[in-house]
């Protein structure tokens, strides 16, 4: 499986409708959730919406989630397994556990219309991805959110003009740290894999 997730810069941004971060926020940074989109917001068709998947009693480590020190792509430390407890955000000795019944996992497909529409509507004119310099932005097409409706991990599309000045897209996941696996034969399967880090037992 390929990862696919990153993880929230913080536990504290609420998950939609509520919070300003929802499927087809245009973000300029993976470390901070700062939508480009937050006025001008286009609806989501619902023909690119999937369904909801939910996954139940997911125990989440975190290593230094909040320290300056640490990029984005270190701070997962491992997943330390699953149980019936309740959600729950604690500190336990040098890592952070965040504990889930179940954890809800909301997505779409986006269509070249929709990413177009987007761009071509972002809130100011010096947000859009430039061709000269190469800077890309990036569109949440992702979101994993627990059942305190904060969101846990996202995925995302990265968006960019070529030559032309034409909006293209791909999915992107480089120095992403989740992979999503679930599976009708294993019902022990593990829901998230960090399968760069060692494991806290």
């Amino acid at each position: 499986m390929v990862k696919e997730y990153f993880l929230a810069p913080h536990f504290n941004a609420p998950a939609p409708p509520r919070g300003v971060v929802k499927l087809g926020t245009i973000l300029g940074r993976l470390d901070n959730f700062d939508p480009f989109n937050l006025e001008e917001f286009q609806p989501i068709p619902a023909a690119q919406l999937l369904p909801v998947e939910t996954q139940d009693s997911v125990d989440i480590d975190i290593y230094g989630l909040h320290a300056d020190r640490h990029p984005l792509t270190e701070r997962a430390l491992g997943l330390i397994g699953r149980g019936p407890r309740a959600p729950d955000r604690r500190p336990e000795g040098d890592h952070r556990v965040t504990s889930c019944k179940h954890l809800d996992t909301l997505a779409f497909i986006p269509i070249e219309s929709y990413v177009r529409d987007t761009i071509d509507n972002l809130d100011d004119e010096s947000y859009k991805p430039s061709s000269r310099s190469k800077r890309p932005v990036y569109m949440a097409t992702g979101l994993k959110i627990a059942p305190e409706d904060f969101i846990v991990a996202f995925k995302v599309v990265q968006v960019w003009l070529d030559r032309k000045g034409e909006v293209k897209y791909k999915e992107y996941n480089k120095k992403a740290v989740m992979e999503f696996e679930t599976s009708a034969e294993d019902d022990t399967a593990t829901p998230f894999l960090f399968t760069s880090y060692p494991l806290v037992i």
